[in-house]
């Protein structure tokens, strides 16, 4: 069963054989029939058509599952290697060189953590998007246990194992791969949010004795009962004995900037870093490898103010820290943004550079920010399931022929009732 054409596309990490979906099963070749094939190159030497047909056939099979850099070339030199244990270091170095991007052997350490994101990535869908399927799809101990590249690229070649864990082994390398080259980008541009910290806490925060101060506060918040829309909102300074029925009440870390008139206002600034899985789905579901995507993830924040008032007194403060910095600020773009297709739902989204880097900021009023979190249909969690579905990562990490038994439709709606609850 194929994906949807979105899926179908020249990646680099199965060859460059167009017209194949991502985590396809196409490996029907053995370990002794990589080595044949490596002995044989374009099928010298064989008899009869058909039989060369049939090594063409397991050549581009082949190819596909080698990893970016990888090439037929060298698994021929691995026809002078005497064991299986020699071909996966063969392949292991190979792969870290040309793939990761290191000479030798990548540190154990390493891979390790890039297989454990992805165990965690595979276990956090599953129980967020199939919670009714999890025992029937959580990952196999064989492919959950095995963080070395190369023995998963044996493994999904190797046809004594069910074609469940041979996908698996598949999916788990390419998901390796791309957070490999997820960390590494992100390596060059970490330092971002910690240069707009320092400018924000020595120019526009309020010190109140010492620089990263917060108060804990809580926003108690009244819903209607269907639509779980915020009617009023009222900022407490400590949680009340009792929530009265309908109502809500979410904890923030508060801090305060100075206003134009030098009065003080609250304000909540988070870092909108995502984490690595939600780093890994995002470029899947765009199906990209364009890491340049990421920027506005890497170097994203929120705000929650009290009053739209106070959101353009926020952004008129920013830009008086960055002119004091003596640093660039101009605005790239800003806009309302309505989520989910809601026009209920409303935020102000606005990107500025300031000293040469792209910001995000994502800027609420308080009652927005409640709606943000809560509003039936419209809410952050509703958003995460309806586009997992929408964009068919379902299919494409967990496809219906690898895992019949699972009903998409219900596990949508499962996800969405879960989302709504929790």
């Amino acid at each position: 069963m194929s994906l949807p054409e979105r899926y179908v596309q020249n990646y680099p990490e199965l060859g460059d054989k167009p017209g194949r979906t991502i985590f396809a099963v196409t490996a029907k070749s053995d370990l002794t029939a990589l080595l044949k094939l490596a002995r044989t190159g374009r099928g010298k030497g064989v008899d009869g058509p058909s039989r060369y047909e049939q090594f063409v056939e397991k050549r581009r099979e082949i190819e596909e599952l080698l990893p970016s850099g990888v090439t037929l070339r060298d698994l021929k030199k691995a026809d002078r290697l005497s064991s299986n244990i020699e071909l996966a270091k063969f392949i292991r170095d190979r792969m870290t060189e040309k793939v990761f991007g290191h000479c030798g052997r990548l540190p154990e350490s390493i891979l390790v953590r890039y297989g454990q994101i992805v165990n965690s990535l595979i276990s956090d869908v599953v129980q967020k998007m199939f919670r009714e399927d999890e025992w029937q799809i959580d990952h196999m101990n064989e492919v959950k246990s095995c963080n070395d590249p190369a023995k998963l690229l044996l493994l999904s070649m190797d046809r004594r194992y069910d074609e469940r864990i041979r996908f698996e082994a598949k999916r788990k390398l390419i998901l390796i791969d791309l957070i490999a080259k997820i960390d590494t980008y992100i390596e060059e541009k970490k330092d971002g949010l910690d240069r707009l910290n320092d400018l924000m806490n020595e120019r526009l925060f309020v010190r109140n004795g010492h620089m990263g101060k917060h108060s804990d506060m809580y926003l108690l918040s009244q819903h209607e009962d269907v639509s779980m829309r915020c009617i009023e909102v009222e900022c407490l300074p400590s949680p009340p004995d009792q929530i009265p029925d309908g109502h809500k009440l979410t904890p923030i870390a508060v801090r305060q900037f100075t206003r134009e008139d030098g009065s003080a206002a609250n304000i909540v600034v988070e870092q909108r870093t995502k984490s690595p899985i939600s780093r890994v789905l995002k470029m899947l579901r765009r199906d990209t490898k364009d890491m340049s995507l990421l920027d506005r993830d890497l170097n994203g924040l929120q705000v929650i103010c009290q009053s739209q008032e106070d959101i353009n007194e926020f952004q008129s403060a920013l830009q008086r820290a960055a002119k004091a910095e003596g640093l660039e600020f101009r605005e790239v773009y800003g806009r309302q943004k309505g989520n989910v297709g809601s026009a209920a739902l409303e935020l102000t989204k606005v990107n500025y550079i300031i000293g040469g880097v792209n910001y995000e900021f994502q800027i609420f009023t308080q009652r927005q920010f409640i709606n943000y979190m809560n509003l039936r249909g419209g809410s952050w969690k509703e958003y995460e399931v309806a586009r997992f579905f929408d964009h068919r990562l379902d299919e494409a990490l967990f496809p219906q022929s690898i895992y019949p038994a699972i009903n998409r439709s219900e596990a949508k709606e499962t996800a969405m009732e879960y989302a709504r609850s929790s």
